[in-house]
């Protein structure tokens, strides 16, 4: 288990840093420019020949060596089938994955690019197209250290890491735990009944890159075994007519390379309830991080624990009227 000061990073120091790229046979320029990520520590460096590189730092004690191999060995797989996605460059030994100061870390190729503002119908189709081209290529694997997307990761272990913090008010925890236990029990026969995948997994706007070159999916880091849907709602993740309508416009885009059950629309309600709770157990999980501190100063407190039982409960509400 990793101490705290691994946790949160303080041992990722500039010289660290330096040492972690000269083992992909790099020497950087002095400047390291800290990119927006709050799971992990993602940095861009230049080498002292003018080339841009990316460094992701993984937020130790998360996953184990296997699972990472895991997402590097995909992201090939997915780079090998031209999907514009970025691997990582073997280091010293051959592999993509090294160890620094007990942190594990992986460099990236440095690819322009602004994460995706909004979906308009043509990046919709587009979007749909890559995404049945990227779930071709899950569907020909499988993986042995991922985790299986669904209920009991999402909202079960959730509960688990809820309940070992300590963190919602005693005088909610009860009403809370009901009601993701009540929540589980309502979707755990449609989630079994869905075929399941690699994926994407986390694949939101921040995630999905444009330029003037095209799209790259960026951030695999929460890849694992699940249904398709997942990696289509939260892109557009509304319940208006034009959120409805851009969903169409993705399917158009993914049907056109890989088939589609439509039945698995019926996820997004639940998908969108076990969000809560995952977010919910990661903000109180990592809430003593620096970098979560400064965010979100009120994890620990009341109002912020009844605004999150509030917002459940009325998901689950509605999940009940669209029965």
């Amino acid at each position: 288990m990793a101490h705290s000061k691994t946790d949160t990073f303080y041992d990722l120091t500039p010289g660290c840093i330096h040492r972690a790229f000269e083992s992909a046979g790099l020497e950087l320029e002095p400047t390291i420019t800290f990119l927006n990520s709050l799971e992990n520590r993602v940095v861009r460096v230049q080498d002292v020949e003018g080339e841009r590189w990316v460094g992701k730092f993984y937020r130790p004690g998360r996953w184990t060596k296997a699972a990472l191999l895991e997402e590097h060995d995909f992201l090939e797989e997915l780079l090998e089938d031209d999907l514009p996605v970025v691997a990582p460059v073997p280091l010293n030994g051959g592999s993509t994955l090294g160890c620094i100061e007990g942190i594990w870390f992986c460099v990236f190729p440095y690819h322009v690019g602004r994460p995706c503002d909004e979906v308009d119908p043509a990046l919709a189709y587009q979007v749909g197209h890559l995404l049945g081209r990227l779930h071709r290529v899950g569907q020909d694997g499988r993986f042995r250290n991922r985790p299986v997307l669904g209920p009991q990761y999402w909202a079960g272990q959730a509960l688990q890491v809820l309940e070992k913090e300590k963190v919602v008010p005693e005088t909610l925890w009860p009403r809370y735990r009901q009601t993701v236990q009540q929540l589980m029990q309502r979707v755990e026969r449609a989630f079994a009944q869905a075929p399941n995948l690699r994926i994407h997994g986390d694949l939101h706007k921040g995630n999905l890159l444009t330029s003037s070159l095209g799209l790259k999916i960026v951030d695999l880091d929460d890849c694992g075994t699940g249904p398709a849907v997942q990696d289509l709602w939260l892109l557009v993740s509304g319940r208006d007519p034009e959120a409805v309508e851009l969903r169409e416009l993705m399917l158009e885009g993914y049907q056109a390379v890989h088939p589609f059950d439509r039945k698995q629309l019926q996820l997004i309600e639940p998908l969108r309830a076990l969000k809560f709770v995952h977010y919910a157990a990661w903000l109180a999980k990592r809430r003593n991080d620096p970098a979560f501190v400064r965010r979100f100063s009120d994890v620990e407190s009341h109002g912020f624990w009844r605004r999150e039982l509030d917002d459940l409960e009325q998901q689950v509400r509605y999940l009940s009227k669209s029965d």
